[in-house]
C-alpha cells in the first residue's frame, strides 16, 4: 500500500504545477486517491508521515528513494486563491464548484481517465452522512476500478485552526477525520494515495503588527 507524500509544491515550481508533476504520473500507472489535507504545515505533515508509516503505508516518490518533493501555496496564501489554483492548475480564485469544475476539466488527468468517468472531487460536506462511515457516493467513487482519479477535500486542519486551537493541531490519522476510513477504503481498492496541501500555516506568537 503506497502513499506518494507531496506537503506542498514541487521543485520550485507553484501549486498550479502539483496536478502535472505529482499526480498524472501516478495516475499513468495506478488508480489514485489525491488527499488535499487543508492548512497542513511541515510540522503537521512530518508527525502524519510517521503515522502513515505506523499504519502499514509506504512512502514513494516519483523516484526510488527520494525525499517527499515540496510545494509553495499561491499568494495569497489562503484557501480561495491556492487551493482553487490547485484544482484548476492554473492561477485563480474560486470555491467549491469552481474546484470540481475545473479538476474535472484538467486537461492531463482526463487524458488518464477511462470510461467516461473524469477526475471527481470531493468536499466537506460530501464526505460523512448521517450513518457511520463515508457517504455512498464518495466509497463508490474510491472502489470504481473505471474511476482512475478521486480527489478528496479534508478540512480537519483547517477547520482546527479556524476556531483559534492552535496549541496542537490534528497530527495522525485518526485525529484528522475522515482520514482513516479515507486511507481504508483506498488500501481495499489498491489505489496509490497521494498526500498534499494547498498552504500550510504559522502559529500565532501574540506578536504586534506596527506600519512604518
Amino acid at each position: 500500500h503506497i502513499v506518494a507524500l507531496f506537503p506542498f509544491l514541487a521543485e520550485g515550481a507553484a501549486v498550479p504545477a502539483v496536478l502535472d508533476v505529482a499526480v498524472a504520473p501516478v495516475a499513468k500507472k495506478s488508480p489514485v486517491l489525491f488527499l488535499v489535507l487543508d492548512g497542513m504545515s511541515v510540522p503537521v505533515f512530518l508527525a502524519l508521515r510517521e503515522d502513515l508509516a505506523r499504519t502499514g503505508w509506504v512512502e514513494a516518490g516519483l523516484k526510488t528513494g527520494a525525499a517527499p518533493r515540496q510545494a509553495v501555496a499561491m499568494l495569497p496564501t489562503e484557501t480561495e486563491a491556492s487551493r482553487a489554483s490547485l484544482f484548476a492548475g492554473t492561477p485563480m480564485r474560486g470555491q467549491a464548484a469552481v474546484e470540481k469544475d475545473r479538476f474535472a476539466r484538467h486537461l492531463a488527468l482526463r487524458a488518464l481517465s477511462r470510461g467516461g468517468k473524469p477526475p471527481v472531487l470531493f468536499h466537506k460536506a460530501d464526505l460523512v452522512g448521517e450513518s457511520v462511515g463515508l457517504e455512498d457516493e464518495v466509497r463508490r467513487a474510491i472502489e470504481d476500478t473505471e474511476q482512475q482519479i478521486v480527489g478528496v477535500i479534508v478540512n480537519s486542519i483547517d477547520d482546527h485552526l479556524a476556531k483559534g486551537d492552535q496549541i496542537a493541531a490534528p497530527q495522525t490519522v485518526d485525529a484528522i477525520r475522515p482520514l482513516g476510513l479515507l486511507l481504508a477504503t483506498a488500501r481495499a481498492a489498491g489505489r496509490v494515495v497521494v498526500v498534499t496541501s494547498d498552504h500550510g500555516h504559522v502559529l500565532e506568537r501574540e506578536l504586534t503588527y506596527r506600519r512604518t
